[in-house]
């Protein structure tokens, strides 16, 4: 009888790593079924794995939660139920686990991850920069930690403290894909402090990394409109929105260039445009300030 569990259970980790997550769901059923504890609590964990790849999330949580009845210390479990609670956005249940496993496992730095993004989650960007300092002192290398960290401080308003987070982020990672996002983030927080100029030069870098980062579009129509290059800017809008046509930071930068040049009309269009496309859940209420200073309203 073993022997036949092992094979299924071998059967169905292989599935599940090469991402056939119908077949492994599908292979455990006898290990479930089985009641020897190791085999089942097993089923339970690979059925839940599976359920979640495949979106089932209320079901996948139910087996996970069978496996944590069996097996409550083991760390895989715990972390894999916490990643299903928060992509069913039970943020405050996921965080209450999390702050668990600090006690369960005082070795492993896992949880701070976890908190750290269920705080961003949250909004709480005080504690994600506390939860940031913590694991900088563990990764002094890692470039993420300080993206993060810059973000915070960005959302707090800190900019000079975000820049600095930035910055140091820049120096330590390679990739091209981070590297377009985080000079991005550097040339906006210039910006913001009104060093246009600079903000120009890091939101060009970024565009050598991704030439098609329809962020750094946008935000460097601001910046060239700032610099007193509106024409070149407004092209710069119009590639932003050709790559992505529903993005309401464009149409917001937009209708601040069209504010600025007096075409009140043309501003009005694109700032109902960027309401409808949910700016004030993506961002802030700067549109709707807008709004309603113009008395632009329908």
């Amino acid at each position: 009888m073993e022997d036949f569990l092992k094979r299924k259970l071998k059967y169905a980790r292989e599935q599940l790593e090469i991402h056939n997550y119908f077949r492994a769901v599908e292979a455990v059923r006898r290990l479930i079924a089985c009641k020897i504890h190791y085999f089942e609590w097993q089923g339970h964990l690979i059925k839940g794995k599976g359920l979640f790849h495949l979106g089932q999330l209320e079901e996948a949580l139910s087996h996970l939660e069978s496996a944590l009845a069996l097996e409550p210390k083991d760390e895989e479990t715990q972390l894999f139920t916490i990643d299903c609670l928060i992509a069913l956005e039970r943020f405050l249940e996921a965080r209450l686990r999390t702050i668990s496993l600090s006690t369960l496992f005082p070795a492993s730095t896992s949880y701070l991850d976890y908190l750290l993004t269920i705080d961003q989650f949250l909004g709480d960007h005080k504690k994600v920069i506390h939860h940031c300092d913590q694991l900088i002192q563990w990764y002094p290398s890692e470039f993420k930690y300080f993206n993060a960290k810059g973000d915070a401080n960005l959302s707090l308003g800190y900019l000079v403290e975000s820049l600095e987070c930035y910055l140091e982020a820049n120096r330590l990672t390679k990739d091209k894909g981070h590297l377009a996002i985080i000079n991005n983030n550097i040339g906006y927080v210039h910006s913001r402090m009104g060093h246009y100029a600079r903000a120009k030069d890091y939101l060009n870098k970024s565009l050598q990394y991704n030439e098609e980062f329809a962020f750094a579009l946008n935000h460097l129509a601001w910046v060239l409109h700032k610099l007193k290059q509106t024409d070149e800017g407004m092209k710069k809008i119009k590639e932003s929105l050709k790559i992505d046509p529903y993005n309401s930071y464009a149409y917001k930068n937009r209708a601040k260039i069209f504010l600025d040049l007096g075409q009140l009309k043309k501003a009005k269009v694109d700032l109902l445009r960027a309401k409808s496309l949910d700016y004030e859940l993506l961002y802030d209420n700067e549109v709707n300030d807008l709004i309603a200073s113009y008395q632009f309203a329908d």
